[in-house]
């Protein structure tokens, strides 16, 4: 319902709790309610504001999972070195599984490339959640998608996203191989195949490992994977 409103709506209901300015909203927002705490992630969002990023960093380690999900999407839309770095931090000392969740989020889709290694390294981590490695592996797919084979970070994103094939939580190996066919993974095809015809497992909120691995088959010799139906729950 937020996400809808005009941005003079959002301004004038943050103007009538003395939040018309972005310092008023520095000193105020953090202790509003959780509605005008999204009003105020929103406005932020939408006009840029790149001046917010610490606000944005403080609200991602709030108490609600959703006003952490939406200070990681804005931060995700303003983009930057400066929200690279502090969601590098936020990985480097917060142990809270939801706010990891969130940081991870935003890195993935903040289409930096100097996030893949981030990104990599929490999918090697098996005492992450196995949700948020999934959104690592899936971030890893949006940042390399269109980027040189030969390059750096593509040549270390693949043989992680194949060995990760192996692990035991559906929604890594699921989220691997999507990657994989985005990424178009030559040196994956067996390792696929093997998925395909064996892993039956459902990655909640989609679909089988195995379709999943047909489909990257698909996209890595140059065909067009199927549109498929999810559901919302898409990590849970």
């Amino acid at each position: 319902m937020i996400q809808q409103m005009k941005i003079t709506q959002i301004r004038r209901e943050l103007a009538e709790r003395g939040m018309a300015s972005e310092k008023a909203m520095y000193e105020k927002l953090s202790g509003a309610s959780k509605r005008f705490r999204l009003l105020g992630i929103t406005l932020i969002e939408k006009r840029g504001l790149i001046s917010a990023i610490p606000l944005l960093a403080a609200l991602l380690e709030d108490e609600e999972e959703e006003v952490q999900m939406a200070a990681a999407s804005a931060l995700a839309t303003i983009g930057g070195r400066a929200a690279l770095l502090v969601l590098a931090g936020m990985l480097e000392m917060e142990r809270r599984p939801t706010v990891r969740q969130a940081a991870v989020h935003a890195l993935a889709f903040l289409f930096e490339e100097e996030a893949v290694g981030l990104l990599l390294a929490v999918l090697q981590n098996v005492s992450e959640s196995p949700g948020t490695r999934g959104i690592a592996a899936e971030g890893i797919a949006n940042i390399l998608e269109h980027s040189d084979p030969r390059g750096k970070s593509h040549k270390q994103a693949v043989p992680v996203l194949i060995k990760v094939l192996e692990d035991e939580s559906a929604k890594v190996r699921f989220w691997a191989s999507f990657a994989l066919g985005r990424l178009k993974a030559h040196e994956a095809i067996p390792h696929l195949r093997r998925l395909a015809d064996t892993d039956k497992a459902v990655c909640r909120g989609w679909w089988s490992v195995a379709r999943e691995a047909e489909d990257a088959l698909l996209a890595i010799q140059g065909g067009e994977p199927p549109d498929r139906i999810a559901s919302s729950d898409h990590y849970s």
